[in-house]
């Protein structure tokens, strides 16, 4: 073998070899936030239950996930020239909003989880229940929602950094 076929085998076993690495770390991370995620929801439907310790999960699953962008391009139409709460001041301070956090608009602000668990209702016998559980982002700390009503879905939940500072600070 030549120096040249020499180096070439050498660069692929690297990056084969570097490009693994990265895959099995990015999903320890994403089984790591899942269990975390598994832990708050299942906390909090815990504690809404007639018997905790009756509590079996079936299925949890990731259905949907909603950016800071989506909360911020719903508040502009809400309060956008036509908009239902039509406010030119509010719509100008969101648009400034938007601006200043530039690829932070792309984190995600809430996440929407299916669940199915059994459990003793309050005569003991043992039911299947499913619900639509939505949580805060990025960092899972609470539970915003749950329901088995898809129309009881919030469709902008958790809103998007400063949004709460600026309309507290609309209405002095």
């Amino acid at each position: 073998m030549t120096k040249s076929s020499h180096f070439l085998a050498f660069l692929i076993f690297s990056i084969l070899f570097f490009s693994c690495s990265n895959n099995e770390q990015q999903e320890e991370t994403t089984i790591n936030k899942y269990d975390q995620h598994k832990d708050i929801i299942v906390s909090h439907l815990k504690t809404n239950m007639n018997d905790p310790e009756s509590f079996e999960l079936a299925e949890l699953t990731l259905r949907d996930s909603v950016l800071y962008k989506d909360n911020i391009e719903a508040r502009k139409e809400m309060f956008g020239e036509g908009g239902y709460l039509e406010d030119q001041d509010k719509y100008a301070a969101i648009v400034e909003i938007e601006k200043n956090l530039g690829d932070t608009v792309n984190t995600v602000a809430s996440y929407t989880y299916y669940i199915k668990f059994r459990g003793n209702n309050a005569l003991g016998a043992k039911v299947l229940n499913e619900f639509l559980v939505q949580t805060d982002g990025p960092e899972v700390t609470k539970v915003l929602n749950y329901t088995n009503d898809r129309d009881k879905l919030y469709l902008t939940p958790n809103g998007f950094p400063y949004y709460e500072e600026m309309i507290l600070k609309s209405r002095k």
